[in-house]
């Protein structure tokens, strides 16, 4: 199988576990392995650093004025469902809203929310669930490398608990490490300034 939407390659992962580039025999297994911890480092910040093209959202605002997403670069429609029967009747104007932060893209990030602008027309339909939708573009335009080094650590714990007894996949100072833990614990370091708190993903 290949990689799919993964956050680090064949050689990044042989590398790692000092496998020789030409040694072909686990390369099945070492995709596999590579996705299953880009899935898990999803599962951990609660958002996907691959893009979609033409991607379909929808979210819960928080108030008549802001509402949190996913990471998006760009918005090519944004409807809203007014009565709460699934239908998003009402398509919204450029100028009713803006993405931010307005700064993302200058630090290569994805925005994160969009605010209705103070000249715009609308407002959010509140205590509907998934009120709002979005098509556009969704998540990352390639992720960071800490998120690539999150996974390379994850993915080489996978790989190295398969020969272990117990699941032990190591230890560090706060004890060993078990396979019931789900992400290694550096693994976690790097991704907590990544985690979305606000229950858009699970």
């Amino acid at each position: 199988m290949a990689i799919t939407n993964g956050y680090l390659t064949r050689a990044e992962l042989k590398a790692a576990l000092a496998i020789q580039p030409g040694d072909t025999v686990d390369d099945a297994l070492l995709d596999e392995i590579a996705t299953t911890a880009s899935r898990l480092v999803d599962e951990y910040t609660g958002q996907f650093f691959y893009p979609i093209t033409g991607g379909t959202a929808t979210f819960t605002p928080e108030t008549y004025y802001t509402c949190n997403t996913l990471p998006f670069t760009s918005v090519t429609t944004l409807k809203t469902d007014e009565d709460g029967d699934g239908i998003y009747e009402i398509s919204w104007s450029a100028t009713d809203y803006q993405a931010l932060p307005s700064n993302a893209p200058l630090f290569t990030r994805p925005y994160t929310r969009i605010e209705v602008r103070p000249t715009g027309t609308r407002a959010f339909p509140i205590n509907l669930t998934s009120s709002v939708q979005i098509i556009g573009n969704l998540g990352w335009t390639t992720h960071p490398s800490d998120v690539g080094q999150a996974t390379t650590i994850q993915a080489t714990t996978i790989y190295e608990a398969r020969k272990s007894p117990f699941g032990i996949a190591g230890a560090t100072e706060t004890g060993i490490i078990r396979m019931s833990s789900r992400m290694h614990p550096e693994a976690q370091l790097l991704l907590d300034g990544y985690r979305l708190h606000n229950g858009i993903i699970g």
